[in-house]
């Protein structure tokens, strides 16, 4: 039994070895790996380092922003500007989403709901936008 755990955890080495080299999101413990950056979530968000030269790159609001950052920084480092706009705006859009749910479920006032439900409408529709704005720089193949 002792041989094939040494063995196991030797296959892992080997395959966490290889993926430093690629940009191939893993999982590794509380963390995401993609080459040499790593995604932790904290009590703040999700922090992106790049463990090879020690260094906090960002502190994103949701996961998807933080593996966007992680993804195209050692290639693109401008679009992390662009990321971590598309990531407060969906961290505004939410939350005016949260509001306006609140309203529409707390208010007896019908002309009111009714106004609240299209801005939520309208909320939910940028937030969707933005968020395939994220899954476009995750997913892109690189140059």
């Amino acid at each position: 039994m002792k041989r094939i755990n040494k063995t196991v955890r030797e296959l892992e080495s080997i395959i966490a070895e290889g993926l430093q080299e690629l940009p191939i999101p893993y999982q590794k413990g509380n963390s995401i790996r993609i080459g040499h950056m790593v995604v932790r979530k904290n009590k703040f968000g999700y922090l992106v380092i790049d463990i090879k030269n020690k260094k906090e790159i960002a502190l994103t609001n949701f996961k998807t922003s933080a593996v966007a950052i992680a993804k195209t920084f050692p290639s693109d480092p401008n679009a992390k500007q662009k990321i971590m706009k598309l990531d407060d705006n969906i961290t505004k859009h939410y939350n005016d989403a949260m509001f306006y749910k609140h309203t529409i479920n707390s208010t007896d006032d019908f002309i009111k709901r009714e106004a609240v439900r299209s801005r939520f409408d309208l909320s939910l529709i940028h937030t969707e936008q933005y968020k395939k704005e994220l899954d476009s720089y995750i997913f892109r193949k690189d140059k």
